[in-house]
């Protein structure tokens, strides 16, 4: 007697499992379509054809996605962390003698690479 072999995942299954999920929340100045893109790049790469499958898509999903935040958040602290350390050695130095509230920081940030 053949093995009987699970139903393949639907759309109506897929989306009831997808409920089963704890989504992930997008921060302000995060991208949700780039989310979902990730999510369904993932899910046609690897084809989930059981709930376990699409669980670990969902959770390998998620661990990028925090990655990638981590990576961005790092990225962010460098950045502040490097303008506010040449911003003190320009006064210190007194290459520019223009008073903390009278520089645009902002502008230093986008003007570095």
């Amino acid at each position: 007697m053949a093995k009987k072999q699970p139903p393949l995942p639907t759309a109506k299954n897929d989306a009831l499992l997808q409920g089963l999920f704890p989504r992930i929340t997008i921060f302000p100045g995060e991208d949700e379509v780039s989310f979902e893109g990730l999510r369904q790049a993932f899910k046609l790469d690897l084809s989930p054809g059981s709930p376990y499958e699409l669980a670990l898509v969902e959770n390998l999903v998620t661990l990028e996605w925090e990655a990638i935040r981590h990576r961005n958040i790092r990225d962010q602290l460098v950045l502040t962390k490097f303008s506010d350390l040449a911003v003190g050695v320009i006064r210190h130095q007194k290459i520019c003698t223009v008073p903390k509230e009278h520089v645009d920081e902002d502008a230093f940030i986008m003007a570095t690479p």
